[in-house]
C-alpha cells in the first residue's frame, strides 16, 4: 500500500473542532446558571403577606367544609368529635382509626370484627372482647391481651413484626419495652 501525502494548509486541525465543542458546552452551563439565579430571585421576592393569605384561604375552606359536615350530621360543635388525633397508650399505630370515633353513637369493632361495644366501653378494665383482647389496650382485664411498645423496633423498610407485651406484664415494675412504655404508671 502507497502512503499519500497531503499538504498541511489542506488538514483541519482537530482543536478546532474541540474548542468548539467546549465553548458550546461552558455557554450551556453558564446560561443554567443565570437562569437558577434568576428562578431563585423570584422565588425569594414571594412576600410573606401572600404565604399567609393562602393560609388564611385553606383554614377558611376547613372551616367551611366541617360547617357543612356538621348540617349534614345535624350535630352542633359541642356535640361533634374532637378532630384532633389522640394515641391511644397500647395500640399499633395502623390501628389507630379503629380507636378514633368519627360520629356520634359510633361503636367500637373488636380488632377481629367478633363484636361491637360502645366506644364508653373501651379501657373500662373489663375485657369486652375475649377472643382478641383489644378494648382493654393498657389494663389487666383481658388475659391475651396484648400491649404495643411505644417505640417500635423495626427495620427502617417498614418490615419485621411489632413489639408487644403481654397485658399481664404490664405495670409489674419490669421493663419489658426498650423504653420502658409499658411501666406508665
Amino acid at each position: 500500500m502507497r502512503k499519500v501525502w497531503i499538504k498541511q494548509a489542506d488538514l483541519i486541525p482537530k482543536p478546532f473542532y474541540k474548542r468548539k465543542l467546549f465553548i458550546f458546552f461552558i455557554l450551556v452551563f453558564v446560561f443554567s446558571v443565570i437562569f437558577i439565579i434568576y428562578q431563585f430571585k423570584f422565588i425569594n421576592q414571594l412576600s410573606d403577606t401572600n404565604r399567609d393569605l393562602l393560609i388564611t384561604e385553606r383554614h377558611r375552606r376547613e372551616e367551611m367544609i366541617t360547617q357543612a359536615k356538621n348540617k349534614l350530621l345535624d350535630i352542633s360543635p359541642q356535640q361533634a368529635p374532637s378532630s384532633t388525633r389522640e394515641i391511644i397508650l397500647g395500640i399499633r399505630i395502623r390501628d389507630l382509626d379503629n380507636y378514633q370515633q368519627k360520629y356520634p353513637n359510633q361503636l367500637f369493632r373488636c380488632l377481629d370484627g367478633s363484636k361491637e361495644i360502645p366506644f364508653a366501653k373501651v379501657n373500662d378494665d373489663y375485657c369486652d372482647c375475649q377472643s382478641d383482647g383489644s378494648d382493654e389496650t393498657f389494663t389487666n382485664a383481658c388475659s391475651n391481651g396484648k400491649f404495643y411498645c411505644k417505640k417500635q423496633m423495626r427495620h427502617k423498610t417498614g418490615r419485621g413484626s411489632d413489639v408487644w407485651v403481654p397485658t399481664s406484664r404490664i405495670n409489674d415494675k419490669i421493663c419489658d419495652c426498650t423504653d420502658c412504655s409499658d411501666e406508665f404508671l
